[in-house]
């Protein structure tokens, strides 16, 4: 049986050291937490490889984490500290208009 899983999420900033996702949230959904492995995998082809990048999203609550991966092998969730969740919101807030793209599987 193969599964459709559909996911949506805002590419706002990549750099040498971290990526910066936010899931677009529809119908309460949480596309990034429901399939990270995929959500890894668009990514990594995105950014040529994600080798040692961190990735941290933004979800619904308006809370980041960190989807922890190995070479982009998706590992497990971790949150942000308190200083990284309002450098994140900084950022998301100043790449918002411009920069932001959607990336969908659907």
């Amino acid at each position: 049986m193969v599964l459709n899983v559909q996911y949506a999420f805002y590419f706002f900033v990549s750099t040498d050291t971290h990526v910066l996702l936010a899931d677009a949230c529809f119908k309460d959904a949480a596309p990034i937490r429901n399939c990270p492995a995929l959500v890894l995998q668009h990514l990594s082809r995105e950014v040529g490889g994600l080798k040692r990048r961190r990735v941290y999203y933004r979800d619904s609550k308006m809370w980041f984490e960190e989807i922890r991966h190995k070479e982009g092998q998706f590992m497990g969730f971790g949150a942000a500290s308190t200083p990284q969740q309002h450098h994140f919101a900084r950022l998301i807030e100043k790449h918002a208009l411009l920069d932001a793209q959607l990336m969908t599987n659907f």
